[in-house]
């Protein structure tokens, strides 16, 4: 779920905060009304507030001064011209649209868009998606829809009009695709087809129960800020059921899709602060539905991980996670009937599980960085994790360099060096390939064992943790920090501003030029981000931060 979570987070918050940025300053209204609209079953539903409180118009407005294009006077031309350049081909500009455009756009995806998974009689046919868009002009709304029944792209369907429920439904098939729209209840719906058209005008007369009154939704939307920008909510229970039930209709097993279905809702809430763009991300779930090693690592408390402590200040990033005993106690639980008896064997050789091997002498915390070594353009990089026993941790690590280097011809254990460094002693061994060598390098220090890509790297992670400067201390890293919280059970950072002076630094110098012109201005805002998670009794909590200045 961190996995899915982090993906979902980085493809959301692109999409999100464009559309925040694109649709500000020029939008009037209020909060969100169109949840009542949007059926029971709706599984998917994403909602931009384009009115948002006062506080968020003001962070959003500073925010966007730090962007060429978007501060002070220009900011409304610019964006103008983005959304007539979107609108291009449909026949509209945004003298279409901002006279009529109210206080919320959401987009509804009912749940049996997803039950065509594995079934090819319905593969083809179009997913109930529909746009709502609220309006301070119903009429104004309606010359705008049928404006584009003429244009470019709708002239290209054969439209037709029909009634439902008193609400005028009009239809477009043909060379454009599928399209329906309505206008009603000061909400302009177009919709993927007739169908959900027709749920949510049912929905808003009251005819059938919406989306506020099912529970999933509500808990999600209690653990979400209020003020905000944007929000998404996912109903996992319903999305889990469609899929396996898809699955099953097709004669395969999901069994792999069980671990899902104690989870309920997901939701996320795009928020704007003074410093940055936050995005704010909630599972829950039902405790009783997961297996023991799940609610075990649920369990462990959120607290400052001991990692931190062990990466260089101008580290470009780490990831770092509690709780890293059972997480792979999990996973070797979970693919542990396709391991062949030589898989396990092998595990067992380098000294990973058996009686003695090193998963029984993991404490829990554990970090990767990658980091930037002075004088060297190629990153560096080391993995730490702690341990109750620095002779298990020592054991494991040189067998596990002793195997692999005698399953490859490109290292041979017999060359390998020690040198001692702050009372610990660092062995590496060099691996050739491709004319290129390099030393992959082993420590254990102080309960902590310590993986680097050099000697130099290890020495470098020991010198944060000795010295006291490691990352903790890098002012990008604790304004982030400040946002997303330290304590945490799993936490994500990123030095975007380090990242992208290395990218240019590797540019052929005749590139560095346009980077500098093209892209630097509109990336230079963004300093850092961050993401961290907080695990709970019934959900997790996961913060996604994008620190700009």
């Amino acid at each position: 779920m961190r996995l899915l979570a982090g993906i979902a987070l980085g493809l959301l918050t692109a999409a999100v905060v464009t559309g925040a940025i694109l649709v500000f300053r020029f939008v009037h209204g209020g909060a969100d009304t169109l949840a009542a609209m949007a059926p029971n079953d709706t599984a998917v539903y994403v909602n931009f507030d384009l009115d948002p409180s006062a506080g968020q118009k003001l962070a959003v407005a500073g925010l966007l001064d730090r962007f060429p294009g978007l501060n002070g006077p220009s900011r409304e031309a610019t964006i103008n011209h983005w959304v007539d350049t979107t609108l291009s081909g449909s026949g509209l500009n945004h003298d279409d649209i901002r006279p009529w455009l109210g206080s919320n756009v959401s987009v509804v995806v009912l749940d049996s868009a997803f039950s065509s998974t594995g079934s090819t009689s319905t593969a083809s046919a179009s997913p109930p998606i529909a746009v709502l868009i609220a309006t301070n002009d119903e009429g104004k709304a309606q010359a705008a829809l049928e404006k584009y029944t003429t244009g470019p792209a709708g002239s290209r369907s054969t439209w037709s009009t029909a009634t439902f429920d008193g609400v005028a439904v009009t239809s477009g098939t043909g060379g454009g695709g599928k399209l329906v729209f309505a206008v009603t209840d000061h909400t302009a719906v177009v919709g993927s087809t007739t169908a959900v058209v027709d749920d949510i005008i049912d929905t808003s007369q009251g005819k059938r129960a919406n989306l506020t009154s099912v529970s999933a939704y509500t808990t999600v939307q209690s653990h979400l800020p209020s003020e905000r920008l944007a929000s998404v909510y996912v109903n996992l229970g319903l999305v889990v059921n469609r899929v396996g039930s898809a699955i099953s209709a097709s004669g395969t097993s999901h069994a792999e899709l069980s671990p899902l279905r104690a989870y309920t809702g997901m939701g996320l809430a795009l928020v704007a602060t003074a410093h940055g763009i936050a995005l704010d991300g909630t599972e829950d779930f039902d405790a009783s539905k997961l297996t023991s090693d799940m609610r075990t690592l649920l369990n462990i408390s959120p607290h400052v991980n001991g990692a931190v402590a062990y990466v260089p200040r101008n580290a470009y990033g780490l990831f770092a996670v509690t709780g890293l005993q059972q997480t792979l106690r999990g996973m070797l639980d979970a693919f542990g009937s396709a391991l062949s008896p030589n898989v396990d064997a092998t595990l067992r050789r380098l000294g990973l599980t058996g009686s003695g091997g090193i998963m029984q002498h993991l404490r829990g915390d554990a970090g990767v960085e990658v980091d930037a070594l002075p004088g060297q353009r190629t990153p560096a990089g080391g993995l730490v994790f702690s341990t109750d026993s620095n002779s298990a941790a020592q054991s494991f690590l040189d067998k596990l360099a002793s195997s692999l280097c005698s399953s490859s011809s490109s290292c041979d254990a017999s060359h390998l060096a020690t040198q001692t460094y702050r009372g610990a002693s660092i062995s590496s061994v060099p691996i050739s390939s491709s004319g290129t060598v390099v030393e992959p390098s082993w420590a254990v220090s102080s309960g902590w064992a310590i993986i680097g890509s050099s000697p130099a790297e290890v020495r470098a992670i020991l010198d944060a943790r000795a010295t006291g400067a490691s990352i903790g201390t890098a002012p990008s890293y604790t304004k982030v920090v400040t946002e997303v919280s330290g304590s945490n059970n799993a936490f994500f950072y990123m030095d975007v501003h380090a990242v992208a002076g290395a990218v240019r630094g590797a540019l052929p110098q005749q590139d560095q030029a346009a980077y500098d012109t093209s892209v630097a201005p509109y990336l230079n805002p963004f300093r850092a981000v961050g993401m961290s998670e907080q695990n709970a009794s019934d959900h997790i909590t996961i913060s996604l931060f994008a620190l700009v200045q």
